[in-house]
């Protein structure tokens, strides 16, 4: 789900550590970064259709490899929570990415800064570095926020 990739995106603790005293019961404070998150879900046809209503043959992008533009970097990556693909290595040993799912719900890509414009524009400049024939994904994520909610928070002194 895309909240648990921006809750780990927003994570400065040991994720092990805290999942070790998670599964143990022991009391354990996270640490969480300061600022704002942004999660976006980039999807494929036939994804928001339920498993019901298509069949393999609906599956646009199946077992297609996912490219990415040559600025795409290894700290990039660790934004992407990749959901419906897999990883395979390439000839020379480089990761390769591909569909793998049937659904269309490909990866969560994942935002932290200080203010929530800065993890806005973050978040779509990683998405504009993947490069599909077709895909899709909402462009008003936190706008709300920071149009109206933000403000209201603020005055009710709740940051």
């Amino acid at each position: 789900a895309p909240i648990v990739a921006l809750q780990v995106e927003m994570l400065q603790s040991s994720l092990s550590e805290f999942l070790c005293a998670l599964a143990d019961g022991a009391e354990y404070e996270p640490d969480f970064a300061s600022g704002y998150g942004v999660a976006v879900s980039l999807a494929v046809p036939p994804f928001p259709l339920t498993i019901q209503k298509f069949s393999t043959d609906d599956f646009v992008l199946q077992n297609e490899e996912i490219s990415f533009t040559s600025d795409i970097t290894k700290d990039d990556l660790t934004h992407i929570c990749f959901q419906e693909v897999s990883k395979r290595d390439g000839p020379e040993g480089e990761p390769l990415y591909y569909w793998a799912g049937p659904l269309g719900l490909g990866m969560h890509l994942t935002s932290a800064a200080d203010t929530l414009s800065e993890a806005q524009k973050a978040a779509y400049r990683l998405i504009d570095k993947i490069v599909l024939p077709i895909e899709f994904y909402r462009t008003d994520l936190g706008d709300r926020v920071k149009d109206k909610d933000l403000s209201l928070l603020k005055k009710l002194d709740l940051l």
